[in-house]
């Protein structure tokens, strides 16, 4: 039986996940399981090796655990920094950055306008 068999054949529909990975290798294709949720994240490869998940503190819902950075560099190795930002969060650090004044925010925030 062929890895290419047609819509109502045997083929690799019946197999197990580990033999169809088998049947991929000995055939000399790249290929890999196709995983749920669950099964990456308890995955020892993602969870551990590849550091695929990270811990922040949210706000709003305490620790939660997070997708990290999925792509890896030698160098340059980017990471999560912490959780979303909440809404208005960095109002005013951003009007500050764009030459508003304190008394300015301040009226902004009286007015309902940030």
């Amino acid at each position: 039986q062929g890895l290419t068999e047609g819509p109502g054949d045997s083929g690799v529909s019946g197999c197990q996940t580990d033999e169809n990975g088998n049947l991929v290798v000995a055939a000399g294709l790249p290929g890999g399981p196709i995983l749920n949720v669950e099964q990456v994240v308890n995955n020892p490869h993602f969870s551990q090796a590849r550091n695929m998940f990270t811990s922040v503190n949210d706000p709003g819902l305490g620790e939660i655990r997070i997708m990290n950075q999925s792509f890896k560099m030698s160098e340059t190795n980017p990471y999560v920094r912490g959780s979303a930002p909440t809404l208005g969060q960095h109002n005013e650090e951003v009007l500050r950055s764009l030459g508003y004044s304190e008394s300015e925010i301040a009226d902004m925030v009286a007015e309902h306008v940030v």
